[in-house]
């Protein structure tokens, strides 16, 4: 009987071949390539929402993408989410902040690029309610939509003329859904 040898967290923190993103999913390696430009203007003006929410109210920390977060271990997980928030009362301060973090963020934002399959960002969301996550939002340019996750609850599509609410999670945190995609 053949075994198959997952990878660790470990391992993937000493991947440094090329510049692709990597992350583990149950112990296997998913590589996504860079994303186009469409991604990057939504993930800049999303995040920057979301920043300047976050430090006018003293919610926590947010996290820009490429930040790894191990969510669950044997077999390991490690995602990397386009935005992150944590929470105040979670982030987690050591001496040494090197390396990836291990928790779930309480929000987790995905924006669907071109180069990354839509069965493969709804996955993501998928494991990340599973991991504790407490919203995800899965971004669809192309669509001009934003699906909010949740754990136990149905997912929720929102259209442009719809507004995007932090619940909970940011408190006070509204945007037109529309005014997001300005390209």
């Amino acid at each position: 009987m053949a075994t198959t040898k997952f990878m660790t967290v470990e391992d993937l923190w000493e991947i440094d071949d090329d510049l692709n993103q990597h992350e583990l999913i149950h112990g296997e390696l998913h590589t996504v390539p860079p994303a186009g430009g469409d991604h990057g203007v939504i993930n800049g003006e999303l995040g920057r929402h979301i920043a300047n929410h976050v430090a006018a109210h003293e919610l926590g920390r947010v996290y820009q993408g490429e930040t790894g977060f191990t969510v669950a271990r044997n077999p390991d997980t490690n995602l990397a989410p386009d935005i992150a928030f944590v929470h105040r009362d979670r982030v987690i301060r050591t001496p040494d902040h090197r390396g990836f973090l291990n928790q779930a963020p309480d929000l987790a934002v995905e924006i669907h690029s071109p180069t990354q399959s839509l069965r493969h960002a709804q996955r993501k969301m998928e494991i990340y309610r599973e991991s504790g996550v407490r919203m995800g939002w899965l971004v669809h340019p192309y669509r001009r939509t934003i699906t909010v996750y949740r754990p136990e609850r149905d997912p929720i599509v929102l259209g442009t003329d719809d507004i995007l609410d932090g619940e909970d999670v940011l408190p006070g945190f509204m945007l037109k859904v529309g005014d997001l995609f300005i390209i």
